[in-house]
């Protein structure tokens, strides 16, 4: 939804939230006289296949710095060889992460205080790390990725 990315960009938590709504109230509101009766609103909560936001809507709402940023915060305070290790403990004998073990990864490095989007912010790093974009994270690829999300340079 273009109106909705247009909102979240720049827009406090506040902002963001009151146009979902009157996005979800004007898509509930079928016969758009400007109030949600119970019918209408069942019918909303009961249509899955009218998802007011497709997983590439969400998905364009985290941006890459979110992702960063999330991450950076996962790994601050860990020990660059235990995070390596869980990272390539995921890998096979070809020493590379598919997006699927690239998710089982970063899974792993949380314990507790799950973000809600981390399958989001998954698919943000995994893109971000793969560099050359042939659908697989390397041990190259992901050595800079780490050292930049540890505070160093790419």
């Amino acid at each position: 939804k273009p109106e909705l990315r247009a909102v979240a960009q720049g827009a406090s938590a506040q902002e963001l939230a009151e146009e979902t709504a009157l996005m979800i109230f004007t898509s509930a509101d079928k016969n758009h006289d400007g109030v949600l009766s119970l019918q209408e609103f069942a019918e909303w909560y009961t249509n899955q296949s009218g998802a007011l936001f497709s997983p590439e809507d969400v998905d364009s709402l985290v941006s890459e710095e979110d992702a960063v940023r999330i991450l950076s915060s996962a790994l601050r305070g860990r020990d660059p060889r235990e995070v390596w290790l869980k990272f390539m403990a995921e890998t096979q004998n070809d020493q590379k992460l598919s997006r699927q073990s690239f998710y089982r990864a970063i899974d792993s490095l949380y314990t507790h205080n799950v973000p809600n989007d981390l399958d989001v912010v998954a698919s943000r790093a995994f893109e971000l790390f793969d560099a050359d974009h042939n659908g697989y994270v390397d041990a190259r690829e992901l050595a800079a990725g780490l050292a930049a999300l540890c505070g160093g340079s790419r």
